[in-house]
């Protein structure tokens, strides 16, 4: 077995909290519809206003995004982040850089841009079949809040050294894990067997939510999620990578997520200023 003692099995490591910046349409910061997208300088040359965005050229543009009940989403402008209550430290608010044909941005957005001028302004709408889709019903899943965790756990010794390169096997009897403290009930020339004392009520912030020890027997450890209505986290797909999730509902036995995009179903309203454009 693999060694997991940095936190037994508290291991919902599959989703992960995320700052509510990730909420933006464009992902960290305000830049990247997709995932190839990195920042890119601006040209140092004149603009050329006859230079028109083409595949392959970088295209630097300022943007706003309107959702259809006239509330500002997302933009690369400070001022405008500030007057829509948008506003967040630490953000850099500077022009977008999409490399046309690249992928890294809605489809929509990506062919907007291409043809535009350095200098051009443009408004237009992107519908959700080229932004993110349709909203899907079958995308809401249902996890439970209780879960058991096995109270033994074999590491191997050598994974075990590893984390605790100067335990001292003749004299030690328990190691810290940072959650809880942990028990050696036997060893051998190939594995550590160690057996997890969390405390009941005990709360823990895991890589998502926090969890709280509810039971403990001689074999086993539940916990309860304790995720917070609203909030946003990454959940493992079906297809293995991470994806969006928003905590919708909260029972006492199970809680709801919608893994739909935050903009599925929406119409994207778009003004945008083309303030450069690289060609390679």
């Amino acid at each position: 077995m693999k060694i997991n003692m940095a936190y037994a099995a508290l291991a919902t490591a599959a989703i992960i909290l995320v700052a509510a910046a990730a909420t933006q349409m464009w992902g960290a910061g305000h830049g990247a519809g997709g995932p190839n997208s990195t920042p890119t300088p601006l040209p140092a040359a004149t603009p050329d206003p006859s230079l028109e965005a083409r595949s392959g050229d970088t295209v630097f543009a300022d943007y706003t995004l309107t959702l259809d009940n006239g509330t500002v989403y997302d933009t690369s402008i400070e001022s405008v982040a500030r007057a829509a209550g948008l506003y967040k430290e630490g953000v850099a608010y500077e022009p977008l850089n999409v490399t046309i044909g690249a992928g890294q941005v809605i489809s929509g957005f990506e062919a907007a841009l291409t043809g535009m001028h350095e200098g051009e302004e443009k408004a237009f709408t992107v519908q959700p079949g080229d932004g993110y889709g349709e909203y899907d019903a079958g995308k809401i899943a249902v996890m439970p809040r209780d879960y058991p965790t096995p109270r033994i756990e074999t590491v191997n010794i050598s994974d075990f050294l590893a984390v605790f390169p100067d335990f001292n096997f003749s004299g030690d009897t328990s190691v810290s894990l940072g959650a809880w403290e942990a028990d050696i009930i036997a060893v051998t020339s190939s594995d550590v067997m160690l057996r997890h004392n969390p405390e009941i009520n005990q709360s823990i912030q895991t890589q998502s939510w926090v969890e709280q020890v509810v039971a403990i027997n001689d074999t086993a450890i539940t916990l309860r999620r304790q995720p917070i209505l609203g909030n946003q986290y990454y959940v493992k797909g079906a297809d293995g990578y991470p994806q969006v999730a928003k905590v919708v509902d909260i029972q006492d036995d199970y809680f709801v997520l919608d893994t739909n995009h935050p903009l599925a179903g929406h119409a994207l309203n778009f003004a945008v200023k083309v303030v450069g454009i690289a060609r390679p």
